[in-house]
């Protein structure tokens, strides 16, 4: 099982509703996968574990795993692209 988080700040909604389009996206792509969201104001710490982080706004620099810019899922411009380039890395 792929563990995807999306991280962010206050946009607490536009993060619930990444998570659950990516996790339909998955399941529709045959991806077992697990999205937990992370609020970023609580804590900059993300589980290490973690296959893909994506980040609503810019913030982390370097990590072990790949990391994309969420702001799609905010704007609605580009969102099918990027589910389309999560699969692709998680399958």
């Amino acid at each position: 099982m792929k563990r995807v988080i999306v991280a962010g700040g206050s946009c607490g909604s536009s993060m619930q509703r990444a998570s659950e389009r990516i996790d339909q996206y998955c399941q529709y792509k045959g991806i077992e996968v697990k999205v937990s969201v992370h609020n970023l104001w609580h804590s900059v710490h993300l589980d290490s574990r973690a296959d893909l982080v994506i980040q609503m706004f810019p913030f982390f620099e370097e990590l072990n795993c790949p990391v994309l810019d969420g702001r799609p899922f905010i704007k609605g411009d580009g969102e099918e692209d990027l589910l389309h380039e999560v699969a692709e890395l998680l399958a």
